[in-house]
């Protein structure tokens, strides 16, 4: 772990910070996209061309990042604690799971879940492969924070 946060600290200063252009257009709470972004490493908008879409999710602390789900496969690796929910069972139960870091957390196509700092900002790695056009959209479900 101590080498992915040496590696992720030297790139930051080249990173470029993006959100979702889906949740620009109805963000689920204003405060969201003041405390959400992603930085792609490998990928359509990274500083490496690739198939996979790689790279780091930032979330403020307390910031829930509510139920959506995308056509592509996806994995994560947190690099400090978070809260995490997947399914439709649990998201409607509102039960959250926290994974500490290092943890691989996959969520296959299309299957709902959430995501949520704690008392610190949440980073974590992630990779996409499968469909890497379509951008994930929020669900209509409401995430229990």
């Amino acid at each position: 772990m101590a080498a992915l946060v040496a590696a992720f600290r030297a790139l930051h200063p080249v990173l470029r910070w993006r959100q979702n252009p889906n949740y620009r257009r109805s963000p689920p709470d204003p405060a969201f996209l003041d405390n959400y972004g992603y930085a792609e490493i490998c990928g359509s908008y990274g500083l490496v061309a690739a198939d996979i879409r790689c790279g780091v999710l930032l979330l403020g602390p307390g910031t829930c990042y509510p139920s959506h789900r995308h056509p592509a496969e996806e994995i994560y690796i947190p690099l400090n604690q978070g809260a995490w929910q997947r399914g439709e069972a649990e998201i409607a139960g509102g039960r959250w799971t926290e994974q500490l870091p290092g943890t691989i957390i996959h969520h296959p196509p299309q299957v709902p879940h959430a995501t949520r700092g704690l008392d610190r900002p949440l980073a974590a790695l992630y990779l996409w492969r499968g469909d890497l056009a379509t951008e994930a959209k929020l669900d209509s479900v409401r995430t229990a924070r």
